[in-house]
C-alpha cells in the first residue's frame, strides 16, 4: 500500500507540486476575474436605463461578460488540474469514479476560489 491520504496515495512528487502551483495560481486568477466581473456588472446595473450613459452602460456590460467568461474558463482549467490528481480507487465503477473525480474537483475548485475571493476582500477592505 502506498503511503499518503485517501485520494491522493502517492507522496508528492515533481509533477503534483507543479500541478497544486498551477492550481493556486489559476485559484487565484479565478477569483480576481470573478471581483473584476462584480465591479463591472454592480456597475452597469447602476447606470442602467440612463439614456445619458448608454455607450457607458455597453461597455461595462461587455466587460462583465468577459470576465464572467474568463472565470469560467479558469475554473474548468482549475477543475481539470485538480481532478488529474485525485485518484478513487477501489469505488464503484470506472465511469462513475471519473464523474465524482470530477465532481469532487469542480467543488474543490469552486471552495478554493471562494476562500481567495473573501481573502482578497479582507485585505482590499483593510487597505482603504
Amino acid at each position: 500500500m502506498s503511503p499518503g491520504f485517501p485520494g491522493f496515495p502517492m507522496p508528492m512528487r515533481g509533477y503534483r507540486w507543479l500541478v497544486m502551483a498551477a492550481f493556486a495560481l489559476l485559484s487565484i486568477l479565478g477569483a480576481l476575474s470573478f471581483l473584476r466581473y462584480l465591479g463591472w456588472a454592480a456597475f452597469y446595473s447602476g447606470i442602467f436605463g440612463l439614456p445619458s450613459r448608454a455607450s457607458e452602460a455597453q461597455a461595462a456590460g461587455h466587460k462583465a461578460q468577459l470576465f464572467f467568461w474568463v472565470f469560467v474558463v479558469l475554473e474548468g482549467l482549475n477543475t481539470l488540474a485538480m481532478a488529474s490528481l485525485i485518484r478513487l480507487a477501489g469505488i464503484w465503477s470506472a465511469a462513475v469514479r471519473v464523474v465524482a473525480r470530477f465532481a469532487l474537483a469542480l467543488a474543490l475548485s469552486f471552495i478554493v476560489t471562494g476562500a481567495v475571493v473573501g481573502v482578497l476582500v479582507a485585505v482590499g477592505s483593510k487597505l482603504k
